[in-house]
C-alpha cells in the first residue's frame, strides 16, 4: 500500500526529488479549504507531465473535481460525493484518477507507476494560465455535454466516454490525442 502523501501549499514548500504541482482555482482551493495560493513557476515541477491543474465542474446531476494534465491535456474527473474535501484528499484521488486512465487508454501499465512515483510530494498552488483553464473548462464541457445527451450520469459509460474524451485530437497538441501525448511524453522522457 502506498504511503499518503502531503500536500502542502507553496508557501510551505520543501523540494524533494518528485515533485508534483496540482495547481487549482481559488474556487476549488475554497472548496478544499487551502489558504491563499501562489502561483508556481513553470519549473518548479520535476513530474514527467509538468504540473496539472484542477477546477470543480458539473457533469451532468453532480459536482466533479476535473483533472487536467497541462502538457498533455489528458484529463479524468472525480465525482464528488457527499464528504467535504480537503487537500489531504488530492493524492488518493490523483492516484486513483491516474490508476484508472492509464488501463482505460491501453497505455503501458509502467506509466501509471511512473505518474505515481512522481507524486511523493504534492504541492497546491494557484492556475494562472487562463488559456490552460479554457482547454480544461472546454473538455469538461464537452464531457458534460456527452452525459446530458444520454440522458445522465445514470445512463452513461463514464469509463467509455473517458476514452473518447482523451483519445480526441485536440487543436491545442497540433491534432494529436491525449493518450498520444502521454506516450511521447512519457517514451521521450524514458530515452
Amino acid at each position: 500500500m502506498r504511503e499518503l502523501v502531503a500536500v502542502r501549499p507553496l508557501g510551505q514548500l520543501h523540494y524533494s526529488l518528485c515533485m508534483l504541482v496540482l495547481q487549482t482555482t481559488r474556487k476549488t482551493a475554497d472548496l478544499l479549504g487551502a489558504p491563499q495560493l501562489q502561483p508556481a513557476p513553470l519549473d518548479l515541477s520535476d513530474s514527467r507531465l509538468g504540473h496539472w491543474t484542477i477546477n470543480r465542474v458539473r457533469l451532468g446531476d453532480r459536482s466533479a473535481m476535473f483533472f487536467m494534465n497541462d502538457l498533455t491535456t489528458a484529463c479524468f474527473p472525480i465525482l464528488e460525493g457527499r464528504k467535504q474535501y480537503t487537500v489531504n484528499d488530492l493524492p488518493p484521488f490523483f492516484a486513483h484518477g491516474v490508476g484508472q486512465l492509464i488501463p482505460l487508454l491501453n497505455l503501458p501499465k509502467a506509466y501509471a507507476g511512473e505518474l505515481c512515483d512522481d507524486s511523493n510530494e504534492m504541492i497546491l498552488a494557484k492556475a494562472t494560465n487562463r488559456s490552460t483553464l479554457g482547454v480544461l473548462n472546454a473538455l469538461a464541457g464537452t464531457l458534460h455535454s456527452f452525459i446530458v445527451s444520454a440522458g445522465g450520469m445514470n445512463n452513461v459509460n463514464l469509463s467509455e466516454l473517458l476514452v473518447r474524451l482523451n483519445t480526441m485530437p485536440q487543436k491545442t497538441l497540433n491534432w494529436a490525442t491525449a493518450k498520444e501525448a502521454i506516450f511521447d511524453a512519457l517514451s521521450q522522457r524514458a530515452a
